[in-house]
């Protein structure tokens, strides 16, 4: 899957712990699970700070191809990579 050219509105720390603008699932029975990639570019953040939540965090692969995703305070941000549970892109300050 290729998530492409979205703008993401109001993704904040102080709103609530459950929403986050890109969110791993692992709950449904009756899906096949894990192993997938998801590729991301051309990302855009208008008042969020909450990127990524992974609920299961072996079970999904994200790719950043541009790197509005790894370094989503960077006008232009050039470092593309991957997306990971414990990176700094998904942590937030209280």
């Amino acid at each position: 899957m290729l998530i492409d050219g979205v703008t993401f509105h109001n993704y904040q720390h102080q709103k609530s712990e459950r929403f986050y603008a890109i969110k791993t699932c692992s709950k449904c029975d009756n899906c096949k699970r894990g192993g997938y990639t998801t590729l991301t570019q051309n990302l855009s953040w208008v008042n969020s700070d909450r990127y990524v939540k992974f609920n299961a965090p072996h079970r999904f692969i994200i790719q950043d191809l541009d790197g509005s995703l790894v370094n989503p305070g960077l006008a232009a941000a050039s470092e593309c990579g991957w997306v990971t549970p414990n990176h700094p892109h998904n942590l937030v300050t209280p």
